[in-house]
């Protein structure tokens, strides 16, 4: 929130007879930069109102503390708005369109919290230095750094035990964190289940393949068995018996080619039917 502490600056330094330091007004005058920039970032000019702020006129350190913490708010709207998501497009509203989540521009971010940690280290006053941490801790939750954002809620209660805001914006963080962490834990258990289905269904396909490639080994001993089978059961084609005439005509021509290339006398009938020749007695037998 804006720090409504005082729009006025104080001239010179206060008397001694003054009030408590938390007790009386950061500011005993109008400011009028201060105003025109308060003006301005209420209307949603944030440019405007950065450099009315930067215009103002400090003496004290508190009062510098307050123009660091308005510089800090001005830029933390800039970066807001920077981030805002396109306007819905016309008709019914879209479930993709309305889950954008802004993201905010990290430079711009660091900007604002270097002008609340410059406004806290100045502040003199617990107050102040409670809202400027409590401004960057609201900040670094918008940005998502829920971490960033405990821390600086812790500092604020640590410099204004009083900042209810701060209290209550502690616990909101904490439980965030709390969800934050149960989240990654179901992430990271999904991701475990999914990593074990992944290797059963690689498992069941590498057991798939093995099954198939014994039936298909099964199924070729199978056939090669039947082939062997079939075979035996089949008839042995016996041999033909000899032809004999076929062999002695064979075996007669042989011998008369034989007989040719010899120049030798000419086989007898008796010889060609393959009888052996009667040999002629010597001498006459009459």
């Amino acid at each position: 929130m804006m720090l409504v502490l005082a729009l006025a600056l104080c001239a010179g330094t206060p008397a001694p007879e003054l009030p408590a330091l938390d007790e009386r007004p950061l500011f005993s005058r109008v400011e009028p930069a201060i105003a025109e920039g308060a003006a301005a970032l209420a209307g949603g000019d944030a440019a405007r109102a950065l450099e009315r702020y930067r215009a103002a006129t400090a003496t004290t350190p508190n009062q510098r503390a307050i123009v660091e913490y308005d510089v800090g708010q001005a830029l933390a709207a800039q970066a807001m708005a920077a981030a805002a998501p396109p306007p819905a497009p016309a008709g019914p509203a879209s479930p993709d369109h309305a889950a954008a989540a802004p993201k905010l521009d990290e430079s711009m971010v660091a900007d604002a919290q270097a002008a609340f940690g410059r406004a806290r280290a100045l502040a003199h006053d617990p107050r102040v230095k409670g809202e400027a941490a409590l401004a960057g801790g609201n900040l670094a939750a918008v940005a998502g750094k829920v971490d960033d954002a405990i821390t600086q809620f812790r500092q604020a209660l640590r410099d204004d035990p009083t900042n209810v805001r701060a209290k209550k914006n502690l616990r909101r963080a904490l439980e965030a964190k709390k969800q934050q962490q149960e989240q990654q834990q179901q992430n990271q258990e999904g991701d475990k289940d999914q990593k074990n289905e992944d290797q059963k269904n690689e498992d069941k396909k590498n057991e798939d393949k093995k099954n198939e490639d014994q039936e298909n080994e099964d199924k070729k001993n199978e056939d090669k068995k039947n082939e062997d089978k079939k075979n035996e059961d089949q008839p042995q084609q016996q041999p033909s018996p000899p032809d004999d005439k076929k062999a002695q005509k064979k075996e007669t021509a042989r011998r008369m080619l034989d007989a040719l290339r010899a120049r030798e006398r000419p086989l007898t009938p008796l010889e060609l039917r393959g009888a052996k020749p009667v040999r002629a007695k010597e001498g006459k037998d009459w």
